[in-house]
Protein backbone atom coordinates (compact mmCIF):
# COMPACT_ATOMS: atom_id res chain seq x y z
CA UNK A 1 0.00 0.00 0.00
CA UNK A 2 1.54 3.26 -1.12
CA UNK A 3 0.63 6.52 0.64
CA UNK A 4 -1.71 8.84 -1.20
CA UNK A 5 0.10 11.91 -2.55
CA UNK A 6 -3.08 14.00 -2.21
CA UNK A 7 -3.49 13.58 1.57
CA UNK A 8 -2.34 17.17 2.28
CA UNK A 9 -4.93 18.56 -0.14
CA UNK A 10 -7.68 16.39 1.33
CA UNK A 11 -6.80 17.47 4.87
CA UNK A 12 -6.82 21.13 3.83
CA UNK A 13 -10.29 20.76 2.32
CA UNK A 14 -11.50 19.12 5.53
CA UNK A 15 -10.11 22.00 7.59
CA UNK A 16 -11.68 24.64 5.36
CA UNK A 17 -15.12 23.01 5.44
CA UNK A 18 -15.18 22.52 9.20
CA UNK A 19 -14.07 26.15 9.66
CA UNK A 20 -16.90 27.27 7.38
CA UNK A 21 -19.39 25.30 9.46
CA UNK A 22 -18.06 26.81 12.68
CA UNK A 23 -18.24 30.32 11.30
CA UNK A 24 -21.78 29.62 10.12
CA UNK A 25 -22.74 28.69 13.66
CA UNK A 26 -21.42 32.01 14.92
CA UNK A 27 -23.31 33.96 12.25
CA UNK A 28 -26.55 32.10 12.99
CA UNK A 29 -26.23 32.64 16.75
CA UNK A 30 -25.54 36.34 16.37
CA UNK A 31 -28.19 36.73 13.66
CA UNK A 32 -30.67 37.50 16.46
CA UNK A 33 -33.58 35.51 15.10
CA UNK A 34 -34.76 32.04 15.86
CA UNK A 35 -35.05 29.25 13.33
CA UNK A 36 -38.85 29.57 13.55
CA UNK A 37 -38.53 33.07 12.08
CA UNK A 38 -36.66 31.83 9.00
CA UNK A 39 -38.42 31.82 5.66
CA UNK A 40 -38.50 28.60 3.62
CA UNK A 41 -35.81 30.15 1.39
CA UNK A 42 -33.60 30.84 4.43
CA UNK A 43 -33.99 27.24 5.59
CA UNK A 44 -33.16 25.89 2.13
CA UNK A 45 -30.07 28.11 1.94
CA UNK A 46 -28.98 26.88 5.36
CA UNK A 47 -29.45 23.25 4.30
CA UNK A 48 -27.53 23.98 1.08
CA UNK A 49 -24.70 25.33 3.23
CA UNK A 50 -24.52 22.60 5.87
CA UNK A 51 -25.07 19.46 3.76
CA UNK A 52 -22.33 20.15 1.17
CA UNK A 53 -19.93 21.25 3.93
CA UNK A 54 -20.45 18.01 5.81
CA UNK A 55 -20.21 16.03 2.58
CA UNK A 56 -16.87 17.62 1.69
CA UNK A 57 -15.63 17.21 5.27
CA UNK A 58 -16.47 13.53 5.67
CA UNK A 59 -15.70 12.51 2.08
CA UNK A 60 -12.25 14.11 2.29
CA UNK A 61 -11.35 11.21 4.62
CA UNK A 62 -12.73 8.45 2.36
CA UNK A 63 -9.61 7.92 0.20
CA UNK A 64 -7.37 7.53 3.22
CA UNK A 65 -9.80 5.15 4.93
CA UNK A 66 -10.20 3.07 1.77
CA UNK A 67 -6.43 2.95 1.28
CA UNK A 68 -6.09 1.50 4.78
CA UNK A 69 -7.98 -1.55 3.48
CA UNK A 70 -5.00 -2.25 1.22
CA UNK A 71 -6.48 -1.38 -2.17
CA UNK A 72 -4.33 -0.13 -5.02
CA UNK A 73 -4.35 3.63 -5.58
CA UNK A 74 -6.57 3.47 -8.68
CA UNK A 75 -9.16 1.39 -6.82
CA UNK A 76 -9.04 3.81 -3.87
CA UNK A 77 -9.95 6.71 -6.16
CA UNK A 78 -12.65 4.75 -7.96
CA UNK A 79 -14.35 3.77 -4.70
CA UNK A 80 -13.93 7.30 -3.33
CA UNK A 81 -15.55 8.80 -6.44
CA UNK A 82 -18.48 6.42 -6.06
CA UNK A 83 -19.00 7.43 -2.43
CA UNK A 84 -18.75 11.16 -3.16
CA UNK A 85 -20.99 10.80 -6.23
CA UNK A 86 -23.70 9.14 -4.11
CA UNK A 87 -23.43 11.77 -1.35
CA UNK A 88 -23.48 14.64 -3.86
CA UNK A 89 -26.48 13.10 -5.65
CA UNK A 90 -28.35 12.78 -2.34
CA UNK A 91 -27.65 16.43 -1.49
CA UNK A 92 -28.83 17.61 -4.90
CA UNK A 93 -31.99 15.47 -4.76
CA UNK A 94 -32.97 16.80 -1.33
CA UNK A 95 -32.28 20.36 -2.46
CA UNK A 96 -34.30 20.08 -5.67
CA UNK A 97 -37.18 18.22 -4.04
CA UNK A 98 -37.53 20.69 -1.16
CA UNK A 99 -41.06 20.35 0.16
CA UNK A 100 -41.51 24.05 0.90
CA UNK A 101 -40.89 25.09 -2.71
CA UNK A 102 -38.49 27.74 -1.54
CA UNK A 103 -37.06 30.20 -4.04
CA UNK A 104 -33.90 28.97 -5.75
CA UNK A 105 -31.45 31.65 -6.87
CA UNK A 106 -29.78 31.87 -10.28
CA UNK A 107 -26.44 31.00 -8.67
CA UNK A 108 -27.95 27.93 -7.05
CA UNK A 109 -29.32 26.84 -10.43
CA UNK A 110 -25.87 27.23 -12.01
CA UNK A 111 -24.31 25.29 -9.13
CA UNK A 112 -26.94 22.59 -9.67
CA UNK A 113 -26.01 22.23 -13.33
CA UNK A 114 -22.31 22.05 -12.49
CA UNK A 115 -23.21 19.62 -9.72
CA UNK A 116 -25.01 17.30 -12.16
CA UNK A 117 -21.96 17.28 -14.43
CA UNK A 118 -19.70 16.63 -11.45
CA UNK A 119 -21.91 13.78 -10.20
CA UNK A 120 -21.77 12.23 -13.68
CA UNK A 121 -17.98 12.56 -13.68
CA UNK A 122 -17.80 10.86 -10.25
CA UNK A 123 -19.78 7.88 -11.47
CA UNK A 124 -17.89 7.64 -14.76
CA UNK A 125 -14.60 7.73 -12.82
CA UNK A 126 -15.92 5.16 -10.33
CA UNK A 127 -16.68 2.76 -13.20
CA UNK A 128 -13.26 3.41 -14.75
CA UNK A 129 -14.68 5.21 -17.79
CA UNK A 130 -12.85 8.47 -17.07
CA UNK A 131 -9.22 8.89 -16.13
CA UNK A 132 -8.05 11.52 -13.64
CA UNK A 133 -9.86 9.87 -10.72
CA UNK A 134 -8.04 11.85 -8.04
CA UNK A 135 -8.60 15.14 -9.89
CA UNK A 136 -12.32 14.45 -10.31
CA UNK A 137 -12.62 13.53 -6.64
CA UNK A 138 -10.83 16.67 -5.44
CA UNK A 139 -12.82 18.83 -7.88
CA UNK A 140 -16.00 17.33 -6.41
CA UNK A 141 -14.90 18.19 -2.88
CA UNK A 142 -14.08 21.73 -3.96
CA UNK A 143 -17.41 22.04 -5.75
CA UNK A 144 -19.23 20.97 -2.58
CA UNK A 145 -17.18 23.53 -0.65
CA UNK A 146 -18.04 26.24 -3.20
CA UNK A 147 -21.76 25.41 -2.92
CA UNK A 148 -21.47 25.85 0.85
CA UNK A 149 -19.62 29.17 0.50
CA UNK A 150 -22.17 30.43 -2.04
CA UNK A 151 -25.06 29.56 0.26
CA UNK A 152 -23.23 31.07 3.23
CA UNK A 153 -23.07 34.35 1.31
CA UNK A 154 -26.79 34.03 0.47
CA UNK A 155 -27.53 34.04 4.21
CA UNK A 156 -26.71 37.75 4.07
CA UNK A 157 -29.22 38.40 1.28
CA UNK A 158 -32.54 39.22 2.91
CA UNK A 159 -35.64 37.29 1.92
CA UNK A 160 -39.13 38.53 2.53
CA UNK A 161 -41.80 36.30 3.95
CA UNK A 162 -43.93 37.06 0.87
CA UNK A 163 -41.22 36.12 -1.65
CA UNK A 164 -40.35 32.93 0.18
Amino acid sequence: MEPLAEIGTLNTIAQVTITLLGFTGIVVVFGKRGITEWTPTDRLRFYALVAPSLTAFFCSFVPELVSLLGYETLTVWRISNGVLGLAHLANLAVFLLNPERAAISFGQRVNGLIGMATISAHFLAAFGLLPWQSFIFIFGLLQQTWIAVHNFLLLFVPTSKKAA
